[in-house]
């Protein structure tokens, strides 16, 4: 399984990150933040392959990029029908989103196929076996631990540190977990329904993953990499910071 970060950032995207966005061995993609597509051309994945497209939330920086992926695929000469799982209320975004940029229907000739899904369900996405559980946002937040055969990954998506992403994450390879704030600054991630550095190395302890990758760099948190990696390692020894570009083989 590979593992490749299109997006790392948080928020907005920046000069060197793209907002939310992962591409599992090149076939599921989850999350589409504003500069994902970009990366995709860049690091010269091809859109083609995608089979799914997994949504943690609605909000803008995990969703934006997701008609541009949809253009391109059209631009590419996609036939192939598109999947798309989300929360509930995803099918009503997608076509909002659509609608609002006026997507000719004789542009994208083939099938967009999207599914509203709630915490707990289990999917089985080609190859894939995708099981899901509830974060604790702003707004319903759906993590996602991806098999294929032994290998796994979780992704939290935007959370408070929630016992269901603990016992999603249980024993899993490697987790993307968020980490949109430093210690200091517990009660504002609180508040905002983010988690903290800290509080990132404790979920992935407490799920004894085999390695943690912080996540969700926020724009303000862009330079201080080695004090997220700190704080985490106070609680948890195998931990990176993800970067767009960064590629994790399990």
């Amino acid at each position: 399984m590979e593992i490749t970060v299109l997006g790392s950032g948080g928020t907005a995207p920046t000069r060197s990150r793209a907002c939310s966005s992962f591409l599992v061995d090149g076939k599921i993609m989850i999350d589409a933040g504003p500069g994902s597509f970009y990366n995709l051309r860049k690091f010269q994945m091809d859109p083609l392959q995608i089979q799914a497209v997994l949504l943690t939330h609605l909000h803008g920086d995990h969703l934006f990029d997701l008609p541009t992926l949809i253009w391109g695929m059209a631009a590419d000469g996609r036939r192939e029908t598109l999947l798309v799982y989300g929360p509930s209320g995803t099918r009503d975004a997608v076509k909002a989103l659509l609608e609002a940029g006026r997507t000719p229907k004789t542009f994208v000739a083939y099938d967009v196929e999207v599914h509203d899904i709630f915490p707990g369900e289990s999917l089985k996405v080609g190859a894939f076996n995708v099981n899901t559980a509830a974060g604790m946002h702003t707004i319903q937040d759906v993590a996602y631990r991806l098999e294929l055969g032994s290998p796994s990954v979780t992704f939290s998506g935007d959370t408070q540190p929630s016992d269901g992403v603990v016992r999603l994450a249980s024993k899993t390879d490697v987790l993307f977990h968020e980490a949109s704030f430093l210690g200091q600054e517990e009660e504002q991630a609180r508040t905002t329904g983010h988690t903290t550095a800290t509080q990132a190395g404790e979920v992935a302890r407490r799920a004894e993953a085999r390695a943690l990758v912080l996540t969700h760099v926020t724009p303000r948190l862009g330079k201080n990499q080695e004090e997220l990696v700190s704080e985490a390692r106070a609680k948890f020894r195998n931990v990176a910071v993800s970067f767009d570009g960064l590629m994790v083989v399990i």
